[in-house]
């Protein structure tokens, strides 16, 4: 098998791709942390809109097949026309 390390010009162009990748690497590494914060905040306020949404469906979805109180039911309803 070819050894780059043996050449002079190999292992040259060994250590100058071994450095290109660790920068790209860095750089990329770099890059994440600077986007994490904002994304996670953006996740977490995502969910609690979510969390939200689902809360107020469920309370809907429970009022729904609840009786109405009487007094509601009370004012809600036609008057009754009184035969004279």
């Amino acid at each position: 098998m070819h050894d780059r390390a043996a050449d002079p010009i190999g292992a040259a162009t060994s250590a100058t791709a071994v450095a290109i990748e660790t920068m790209i690497l860095l750089s990329t590494e770099v890059r994440i942390t600077q986007f994490r914060p904002r994304v996670e905040e953006s996740v977490h306020l995502l969910l609690m809109l979510l969390r939200r949404v689902v809360v107020c469906a469920v309370l809907s979805a429970s009022d729904a097949h609840a009786p109405d109180p009487p007094l509601r039911q009370r004012t809600l309803q036609p008057r009754k026309a009184v035969d004279t």
